[in-house]
């Protein structure tokens, strides 16, 4: 089983535990922070894009040695080398996509379903848009797929 199905197995249900500890410490302190109908709208959005990417995830691993083989100039063969590179230029690419999903009207266009909820609260996190499935964001990793 892959490592992202794994960790779906384990995020999946932590982030129900944080969704509902949420909301059971809102009740106590008597905070109105859930709204049923815009839960149901971010819990389906999360669902629905889970699946999306699934489906997508496998496309990739379909693809990646073909990949490797056809495409890398270089190959890094620490394991810790490119893992590290990994997560900056994945970080790098997220945090320059999310400035641009809030600068450019098309990407804005796409990227609106998530400050959609008139409420703020983990279950938001979950609203992306299903258009999402062409990732522009991929155009900040090339540099870095070419190693």
């Amino acid at each position: 089983m892959s490592f992202y199905i794994k960790s779906l197995f384990f995020a999946i249900p932590t982030f129900i535990l944080l969704i509902s500890l949420e909301a059971w410490v809102a009740k106590i302190k008597g905070v109105k922070i859930n709204r049923p109908v815009d839960m149901i709208s971010s819990l389906s959005s999360g669902v629905t894009n889970t699946v999306r990417d699934g489906i997508k995830f496998s496309f990739v691993i379909i693809s990646y040695s073909w990949l490797v083989e056809n495409i890398a100039i270089y190959k890094l063969t620490p394991i810790w080398l490119a893992v590290i590179i990994a997560f900056v230029v994945q970080d790098f690419s997220g945090y320059w996509m999310h400035r641009l999903n809030h600068r450019v009207n098309i990407f804005w266009n796409r990227h609106i379903i998530h400050h959609s909820s008139e409420d703020f609260n983990l279950s938001c996190a979950l609203r992306q848009s299903i258009s999402n499935t062409v990732k522009f964001s991929a155009i900040f990793m090339i540099p870095a797929a070419l190693l």
